[in-house]
This record gives structure tokens, sequence and C-alpha cells, in this order.
């Protein structure tokens, strides 16, 4: 029985050892090839960026609000305000 009990262990370790894999190379080559396509890209927007501000224009016309801006309302003073204004000279009311 001990026999059997230490040839155990060697055939887990096999096993274990067996299910480590290296990277496969397909995984390098998609990755080269996404970067060639980035660098592609970015060298043709440095290149002609005309359409692409052409693109970004028309993009900010479409998220654009279909109205016009309304106005903003006029600042109010409140009563206690006024009242404190009312009592002080006319340089102090511009300073404050």
């Amino acid at each position: 029985m001990s026999k059997d009990l230490s040839q155990e262990p060697s055939q887990e370790q096999s096993a274990s050892q067996g299910e480590i894999r290296p990277e496969t190379p397909t995984i390098g080559k998609s990755r080269l090839v996404f970067l060639v396509i980035v660098f592609a890209l970015t060298l043709f927007a440095a290149v002609n960026p005309a359409p692409i501000k052409a693109a970004w224009a028309e993009f900010e016309r479409i998220i654009q609000l279909k109205s016009n801006p309304l106005p903003a309302s006029p600042a109010k003073l409140s009563d206690h305000e006024t009242e404190g204004l009312s009592a002080m000279a006319p340089q102090q009311q511009a300073s404050s």
C-alpha cells in the first residue's frame, strides 16, 4: 500500500505540469494586427485631418439642441439686500 501512495503524487504533479501552456502565437499576431491598424488610423488622421474635422462638425450639429438657448433671467435682489443697499453710500454700494 505504501508504494501506491508514493506513486500517486508523482502522477498528479505530471498532470499539473501538463496543464501549463505557453501563450499561443495567434494572440501575439492579433495584437500586432490591432496595433498596426491603430497606428495606420492615427497616421492618416495626422496627415489628413480635414475628414475628421468635418465628421466632428457633423456630430456637433446632430447633438446640438434644436431650440435656441433662452436668455438668462436678470438677477433680482431680495428685500433684505435692497434695504441694506439703500442705507449705504454710492461708493459702498458699488463695492458690495
